[in-house]
């Protein structure tokens, strides 16, 4: 049985443009245009059953990536989609490089350059085996990588590393310098910050504990701070702050009560 011609009719977004190639498994495909621009090849059986009513532009779910970057990846348009009904994104590096790649691989961190990332982390510092190499990727991937184990208490969080980072070990290294020892660890001086010169540090463990407790939120009065903030405005030491609360103090109360000064 002769397959129809769909030229020229509309099915939901699409309308079919001319017959092209056939698909993996032999399936007569139409080369499509949808109403936001974007042209793909969509099988007869797609579009005649309705499955396939737009590029995926329609979709609840869809963002639109045009003029986002990810890494050295810069997103200039939209075309077509991967067979698993990812769109695919035309982009451009900060080397000059073109690409198609598709939003899971942009959103989620697996992709942010053409290759050139790689080659200039081999290439150019040839540290790629440090433990300070290790702490800077590690950093990223938990701020942007989405199935990071830690993902959720940083980059859902919107934890994020300063672009004078993001893309230069070799900036991160100049401002961090060597790690001190092998107790020492990337650790930022305020945990509700980014990841920055400023706010960055190699801390040993007993540092960074200090530095989470004393990074606890505290609510008074409608206001949270934390502990160290609600100390320096309070006058109040925080060693006595933890004391109270560690004794079954309420916040308030902690927070509240003044010292009595020793005679």
């Amino acid at each position: 049985m002769p397959s129809p011609d769909l030229t020229g009719i509309q099915f939901g977004r699409l309308t079919a443009i001319e017959r092209t190639t056939r698909g993996p498994q032999g399936h007569i495909r139409w080369l499509c245009r949808c109403e936001c621009g974007t042209t793909l090849p969509v099988t007869t059986s797609h579009l005649v059953s309705g499955h396939s009513k737009s590029c995926g532009c329609y979709h609840p779910n869809f963002q639109d990536l045009t003029g986002q970057r990810f890494g050295r990846w810069t997103v200039i348009e939209r075309q077509g989609q991967s067979q698993n009904r990812s769109a695919h994104w035309l982009c451009r590096c900060d080397c000059g490089n073109t690409a198609l790649v598709t939003s899971d691989s942009l959103t989620r961190g697996h992709s942010t350059s053409c290759g050139c990332a790689h080659i200039d982390a081999v290439t150019t510092h040839n540290r790629t085996h440090t433990p300070e190499y290790r702490a800077w990727t590690s950093m990223k991937s938990r701020c942007y990588r989405q199935t990071d184990i830690s993902y959720p208490r940083y980059g859902a969080l919107g934890i994020r590393v300063c672009d004078r980072w993001l893309n230069s070990f070799e900036n991160f290294l100049a401002d961090m310098g060597e790690r001190p020892s092998s107790k020492h660890s990337l650790d930022r001086i305020d945990s509700r910050g980014n990841y920055e010169p400023t706010n960055c540090q190699w801390s040993d463990i007993a540092t960074q504990n200090s530095n989470r407790r004393s990074s606890r939120p505290i609510t008074l009065n409608g206001r949270t701070q934390t502990v160290s903030q609600w100390a320096e405005e309070l006058g109040i030491s925080r060693s006595t702050i933890f004391n109270r609360l560690r004794l079954g103090w309420t916040e308030e109360s902690a927070l509240t009560t003044p010292v009595e000064k020793r005679r």
